[in-house]
């Protein structure tokens, strides 16, 4: 994911930098970090995003697995 990819996600989504950071559970400094090439989106983001496309439950919350 590139910081194109990433715009075009949360336009898509209809979220805010805020909201976006909300949905990921970052902060909307790494949002504004992301966007701007000055930190790298790791793979985990781009999964993430695409697991909030598809409407997907946290692993833990779908899997009824509690975390050791």
């Amino acid at each position: 994911m590139n910081p194109e990819d990433l715009i075009r996600w949360r336009i898509q989504m209809d979220l805010s930098p805020a909201a976006a950071a909300l949905a990921l559970k970052i902060t909307e400094r790494t949002v504004y970090n992301y966007e701007h090439s000055i930190t790298k989106i790791p793979y985990s983001v781009d999964l993430a995003c695409a697991a909030l496309v598809a409407k997907l439950a946290p692993f833990s919350a779908s899997s009824g697995h509690t975390p050791h």
